[in-house]
């Protein structure tokens, strides 16, 4: 009986609790919306000493994420991610979880902790593709497609940005729809697909219209410039810049860059006085805003169009103004730009010397950039300063010799006639030794010039090489291993051991061959043609696909034995887009079977046939950067490429010439 009354007593307290909870958490949702964070966590603090009951995990769950999301708003980034883990350790699996995961992966970009970015979001992403579908999860999606492409991780990016603007669809929320128009038309711009990135910043800026937001306009409106700017329509480039200015608040950081970006444009046309405007208005406001990297940037464009004009003096000034600066910059590029301003600076007043100190910093800044040796680029100042020491030494000697036969001409009267013609015969053929001097440090200062072109080009294909690789070495280390050690990890809880351990076999398969393709792509030949023959080579490549890629390879005819006799550059392209075209079919063909022929007509032409049974390519399709590489391998060899849909699949064609 005493037990009966104690429940009866204790049971409207519970609901009495329950109440006052909501209240409370209704109470901080209402500061929230006004911005009085702090206020509205205080409120979610007296709501978590309440729903501290036991049986109430849900609710306390809630209370943990809206207290981490506003110490979150609080810029508190430690204390949010205390509250999210306290939550976490209630629940990791349902939807207020996934909340939970994205959030904290916020914090984590935040705290600078890149590495624990993607294992948060990932988990976040798993949580939300089995969980009920709504604005929440449409953010995220958003925010998924943000940090993936600023990871450079561009066709994941593409694929959360798609589940965000059909989810943002169905919402009719056209605000967060130009979000997503304008972020995926960033990830085109870096894919290259400039005319694809004008339309989605043309989809964004139409709908930004619709709900009259001036700002994302104005942001948009930059987009749109770069996209039309790289296309080279630069007329439209600017008018899309001045729509920016008209929309951007003038004490926004971006309207300093839109500022900067139709000087840089007003530069490329010659309009000297109007890009000097330009550029001084974005340093004011850069000024105002303390905007350290950009004000650089923007001294660095000013000092190069004083340059451009011969006002050396007010270049100068901006030269002084950016040492200042220097120390708190970290972009090498700019650094690199500005050390380009100071050789010009000091070749324009005939300091040779400084200027060969400072193509000496360029020198070494632009190794440590690209990280390639240039052992000539520093030569240039150092001949143009030997020549103008040996230039004064010559006309010294000149005006000494003048002088002596003046003298001689007044103590020998007679030789007046024979050494006024030794004397014209000698300055002819000083005047001919130093134009020739001249003609030959010009040729020089050509070659160097030259030269730092060629390797600027080298080194800029270089890096585009650089970047794929590091792509894939990021796919294979970030989405594989990650997986993998968490399989390592469940083998101490598992009843299935040995069926998980077949699968971390198969796993480290995978890896393996995915690593010897990022190796074949460094280097695709060099390695193997000093041991045997090139048809050896293919033959070998062609079994290992079979083996390792369970698609069984039929070679339809013996290889000529010419393959051999290739120069190693010729084998290198051909042995390049094999490579390519098995690589496509293992991952996007689905086939089962590939027929592999080479052939050479009586004209002495080379003709390669790669077929196989999978679902075949869509003529819709956008090429991506395998088949790119095989058609542009295909002109290296000076001939020509067919990729086609077939009856039952994809065949790849490939003729050059043998002798080209």
């Amino acid at each position: 009986m005493p037990r009966k009354i104690l429940f009866l007593l204790l049971f409207p307290l519970g609901i009495f609790a329950q109440d006052r909870i909501e209240l409370l958490l209704t109470k901080g949702d209402s500061l929230v919306k006004k911005n009085q964070r702090q206020q509205a966590v205080q409120v979610y603090q007296e709501a978590l000493v309440l729903a501290k009951q036991p049986g109430n995990d849900e609710r306390l769950l809630s209370v943990f994420k809206k207290i981490g999301v506003g110490e979150y708003g609080q810029k508190h980034y430690i204390e949010a991610e205390r509250y999210f883990q306290e939550g976490l350790r209630i629940d990791s699996t349902s939807k207020t979880a996934a909340d939970i995961f994205y959030n904290l992966s916020l914090v984590k970009r935040k705290r600078n902790q890149l590495d624990s970015v993607l294992p948060y979001l990932e988990k976040s992403m798993a949580i939300y593709s089995r969980s009920e579908q709504d604005a929440a999860t449409y953010n995220a999606y958003l925010s998924a497609g943000i940090i993936y492409k600023n990871r450079q991780l561009f066709d994941v990016a593409l694929e959360y940005l798609l589940k965000a603007e059909e989810g943002f669809t169905k919402l009719k929320d056209q605000k967060k729809l130009a979000s997503v128009a304008n972020t995926i038309g960033n990830v085109q711009n870096r894919l290259r697909n400039f005319e694809n990135a004008l339309k989605s910043y043309s989809r964004a800026l139409k709908m930004a219209a619709e709900v009259k937001d001036t700002l994302r306009m104005g942001l948009y409106s930059l987009g749109k410039g770069s996209a039309y700017r790289n296309l080279g329509r630069l007329d439209s480039a600017m008018l899309s810049y001045k729509k920016a200015l008209n929309s951007l608040p003038q004490k926004e950081k971006e309207y300093g860059i839109a500022q900067q970006n139709i000087a840089e444009m007003l530069k490329e046309k010659r309009a000297f006085r109007e890009a000097e405007r330009y550029y001084l208005q974005s340093i004011e406001l850069k000024n105002r805003l303390n905007e350290t990297s950009s004000l650089l940037y923007s001294y660095n464009g000013l000092t190069d169009l004083y340059l451009e004009q011969g006002r050396t003096e007010n270049a100068k000034d901006y030269l002084n103004l950016s040492i200042n600066l220097i120390p708190k910059v970290k972009d090498n590029f700019i650094l690199l730009d500005y050390y380009r301003n100071r050789v010009r600076y000091h070749e324009a007043n005939l300091d040779f010397k400084r200027a060969y100190s400072f193509q000496n910093l360029y020198s070494e800044l632009f190794e440590q950039i690209y990280d390639i040796q240039k052992t000539d680029l520093v030569q240039l100042m150092q001949t143009r300063y030997e020549y103008q020491k040996k230039a004064n030494e010559n006309l010294q000697l000149s005006l000494a010799n003048q002088n002596n036969l003046l003298l001689i001409e007044k103590q020998k009267n007679d030789l007046q006639r024979k050494n006024g013609f030794l004397v014209l015969l000698f300055l002819l053929l000083a005047g001919l030794g130093i134009g020739y001097y001249l003609f030959r440090q010009r040729q020089k200062v050509q070659y160097q010039y030259d030269r730092i072109e060629k390797l600027e080009a080298i080194y800029r294909g270089q890096e585009t090489i650089k970047k794929r690789i590091a792509r894939d070495l990021h796919d294979i280390i970030t989405t594989n291993f990650d997986g993998l050690r968490l399989k390592i990890l469940s083998l101490v809880r598992a009843d299935n051991i040995e069926e998980l351990s077949t699968g971390i076999a198969q796993d480290l398969s995978n890896i393996n061959q995915q690593i010897r393709q990022v190796s074949h792509r460094l280097s695709p030949l060099e390695m193997h043609v000093k041991e045997r023959p090139f048809s050896e080579i293919i033959k070998s490549q062609l079994t290992e696909f079979q083996l390792y890629r369970k698609i069984f390879v039929t070679l339809e005819n013996s290889l000529p034995e010419v393959l051999n006799e290739l120069g190693f550059e010729a084998q290198n392209h051909l042995y390049s887009i094999l490579l390519e075209a098995l690589n496509n079919i293992a991952k996007h063909a689905k086939a089962t079977e590939v027929e592999v022929s080479f052939g050479l007509d009586k004209k002495e032409n080379v003709h390669v046939t790669i077929t196989d049974n999978g679902i075949g390519i869509d003529d819709t399709d956008t090429p991506g950067i395998g088949l790119m590489n095989i058609r542009q391998r295909a002109e290296l060899l000076g001939g020509k490429s067919t990729i086609e849909k077939v009856s039952g699949g994809t065949r790849v064609q490939i003729d050059f010439p043998l002798k080209t």
